[in-house]
């Protein structure tokens, strides 16, 4: 019986060297093949054979990190936490398509949701008072209207256009730059007990006991828009986080609308003048009212057919 492939990701993933490149290559044919530590010890090898910076390590070296994965496999089980790898039934399927797509994902919650319409509402974590009602109304609308919303769970934005989708009772998706065991910001911990409550999923690129690293969360950016069919910005500034998440959208054709706001709300709000640059040079369609948002999301439901195929 072949060791399950998230232990074995788990493994090589804690060795120094192996990062999201050197995994790659593998394939379920050549991982349905490890039954045993002599079986990793020769999968490390041919991973190493496609990233040569790696060290050698010696069998003692390597077998602890096996034995490590399998209690991080064990102790996810216990937190209700599910790992999945991109050969795995249910991972999903937007994310496959990406450039660079996770080698496996951890979840937990209600990871059906994954693979219905999503819609991100994504934005600055120090929004103007006006934006940050906005954000529960956008989210709030867009649920209405069957989509799911995918969101960081950052303070700001994020949290505005999750609380909007639980008030719809639609599932909300959390796309998380830590691992599961740990959430950030704090105060936003009861909403993760909230989303999972009310049916939705938290998502992580990071198995449990991950340290928390702030280029994570630039990780996360592009999974918002990955596991998403279009982008809505409450409000964003000319540089933060949500610029990966809407570039990302951008490089995979997905469609991008950005709140638009009074020439004066620019002026007095700086973290909102991303959003007047897309719209004004084409990048981003104008949200301006509920009819404006209806015509979006039939534009992004509207996706070529190899698109849509994927639902």
């Amino acid at each position: 019986m072949s060791i399950e492939k998230i232990v074995l990701y788990n493994a090589l993933g804690m060795i120094k060297g192996v990062g999201r490149k050197a995994l790659e290559g593998l394939t379920a044919e050549v991982l349905e093949q490890v039954c045993d530590e002599n079986d990793f010890l020769q999968l490390f090898d041919f991973v190493r054979s496609k990233a040569t910076r790696i060290r050698p390590h010696m069998a003692d070296e390597l077998k602890p990190l096996l034995y490590s994965a399998y209690r991080t496999h064990a102790e996810s089980i216990e937190r209700g936490i599910v790992g999945l790898t991109r050969f795995d039934e249910g991972y999903p399927k937007l994310l496959k398509n990406i450039d660079a797509p996770p080698v496996a994902l951890y979840f937990k919650g209600n990871l059906g949701c994954l693979n219905e319409n999503c819609i991100a509402v994504v934005g600055t974590r120090k929004p103007s008072p006006f934006a940050e009602k906005l954000g529960v109304r956008l989210g709030n609308f867009v649920a209405e209207r069957g989509f799911n919303v995918v969101s960081g769970l950052a303070e700001g934005c994020d949290t505005a256009g999750h609380k909007g989708c639980i008030q719809a009772g639609r599932p909300t998706i959390a796309i998380m730059g830590t691992s599961l065991d740990e959430v950030y910001p704090n105060s936003n911990i009861r909403l993760s007990e909230e989303i999972v409550e009310c049916g939705g999923c938290l998502v992580s690129e990071y198995p449990i006991g991950t340290k928390m690293n702030r280029y994570n969360f630039v990780e996360r950016d592009r999974l918002q828009a990955g596991m998403s069919i279009g982008v809505l910005v409450v409000e964003m500034g000319l540089r933060g986080g949500t610029l990966h998440a809407v570039n990302a959208a951008i490089k995979d054709n997905k469609p991008v609308g950005c709140i638009a706001y009074d020439p004066r709300h620019y002026d007095a709000y700086e973290n909102s003048r991303g959003n007047r640059d897309f719209i004004a040079d084409g990048r981003a369609v104008a949200i301006t009212d509920g009819m404006s948002i209806e015509s979006y999301l039939n534009r992004c439901v509207n996706l070529p057919a190899e698109t849509m195929s994927l639902f």
